[in-house]
């Protein structure tokens, strides 16, 4: 976990995010995101718009232009969205489902293209610790570079 002068550096003006792949693996199916830390064992849930806002992340948008395409893409109070979705980005800082990396631009098949925006929902971020045993144990964590398993 990072300390909170950290979260607000890293959450600062232009500061981008960075999903590191090795840690944390994710899957979105129907609207709801599923990630795992695998380093913790700790799973989440990701609902509201937080499902939507995930892919930004993982592209490795910065906080500026995360805030800006969830104001442009939902259907809200901005002031509002801007500080639901800021406060979820920490959070992903806060859990290690990101880390602060140099921001990338957003690919133009990610940007909210003209048309109606999507009814806001206040992102969520469930956190559940009641597999962790079970996932520290599996197998999936004995890997190297090479592949799965990962043999002495």
């Amino acid at each position: 976990m990072i300390d909170e002068a950290s979260k607000n550096e890293a959450c600062g003006e232009d500061s981008g995010f960075r999903v590191d792949e090795r840690e944390v693996i994710h899957e979105t199916l129907e609207g709801e995101a599923v990630l795992v830390h695998l380093g913790t064992g700790t799973y989440f849930s990701l609902g509201g718009s937080a499902a939507e806002i995930w892919p930004l992340v993982v592209a490795g948008a910065g906080r500026d232009e995360i805030l800006a395409e969830a104001v442009r893409r939902f259907e809200g109070e901005g002031g509002t969205i801007e500080q639901e979705v800021g406060d979820l980005l920490g959070q992903f800082l806060e859990h290690g489902l990101a880390v602060a990396a140099p921001p990338r631009e957003l690919p133009d098949t990610m940007k909210h293209a003209d048309g109606p925006a999507t009814p806001y929902l206040a992102p969520r971020l469930e956190v559940f610790e009641d597999m962790q045993e079970l996932l520290l144990l599996d197998p999936i964590h004995e890997t190297n570079d090479d592949g799965w398993p990962k043999t002495s």
